[in-house]
């Protein structure tokens, strides 16, 4: 007999037939009760079982080929330490973006040195970290933040000039900047754009109103909806997207033509503080429609570090 049929259950212990046994062994009603096992009873590592021989087994002729190969604890050790990487993996992103959907660590974040904060982001979605990262920006370079009320862009410069501010994240998944909600109609200056690379390294971009309606012209698109409804709408929003690739025309284009000189983002640089209240910026609303940007909707560091 081969070794194969020669296992035995747990039930051949105590007089019944073996599951394996052979499909001429008779079968009786009381070997039947020995024998039909649960299905979970039987060892789960056996679903993993591979041959190095894929010719069928012995018949019991004593022909054939050889019996299947045990499982090597090689694979297994592989599987499990497979296992427990992606369960860490998983606990930390469930943990970081729990924590990041607290107020008090939208606050606490605010004073991070960018070589913490920006990997944290990269665990959240962008429609989680794109505001953040912005807010963050705004905040490192001591501009004040518009309320979206406004409709003046997104931060209120020393010089007195409204910009838009954009920021895009490029990873193994999205190899390209992706510059969404575009809204020319609005009453402002230009633009600030920034591109976290791979390796957290920050690029900026500046452009005028001109130079962004250019740009439009040159490779925009809709942001949102068919070119139908887009044309109905007095207020389009548009997009940007190409290749984060210096032989990409257009990615070359803005290398030489919109790449500023100003500082950027640095691993251990902390960010200032420099929100103004609604009230600061004069023709806001007393309550900004978003939240209010007072002293005290920042923690005690981000005051300090102002």
């Amino acid at each position: 007999m081969p070794d194969f049929l020669a296992r035995r259950s747990p039930s051949h212990a105590a007089g019944g037939e073996d599951l394996l046994t052979s499909p001429s062994s008779p079968r009786t009603p009381e070997s039947r009760s020995h024998t039909c096992q649960p299905l979970v009873a039987l060892p789960t590592r056996l679903l993993d079982v591979t041959t190095s021989d894929p010719t069928p087994a012995d018949n019991g002729s004593g022909a054939g080929g050889s019996a299947p190969s045990a499982v090597t604890p090689t694979a297994d050790s592989a599987m499990t330490s497979r296992l427990h990487a992606l369960d860490a993996t998983i606990a930390t992103l469930d943990r970081e973006r729990s924590d990041a959907a607290t107020r008090a660590m939208r606050r606490a974040e605010l004073t991070q040195p960018w070589q913490l904060f920006v990997r944290r982001m990269r665990l959240l979605t962008s429609q989680s970290w794109g505001p953040r990262v912005e807010k963050y920006l705004i905040g490192f370079y001591g501009w004040s933040k518009v309320p979206a009320s406004l409709n003046r862009g997104d931060a209120l410069l020393p010089c007195g000039e409204y910009q838009e501010v954009k920021d895009s994240m490029i990873t193994a998944s999205n190899p390209s900047v992706n510059l969404v909600q575009i809204r020319p109609y609005q009453e402002l200056d230009g633009y600030r754009i920034f591109v976290v690379d791979r390796d957290y390294t920050v690029t900026r971009f500046d452009l005028t109103k001109a130079q962004m309606a250019a740009e439009l012209d040159r490779c925009g698109s809709n942001a949102h909806g068919t070119q139908a409804a887009a044309d109905a709408n007095t207020n389009r929003e548009y997009a940007i997207r190409f290749a984060w690739d210096p032989a990409d025309t257009v990615c070359a284009r803005w290398r030489a033509s919109y790449r500023a000189g100003n500082s950027v983002p640095l691993p251990h640089q902390m960010p200032r503080d420099h929100y103004l209240s609604a009230a600061q910026l004069g023709s806001a609303p007393a309550i900004a429609d978003e939240e209010q940007w007072d002293d005290s909707s920042w923690s005690p560091q981000c005051q300090q570090a102002a």
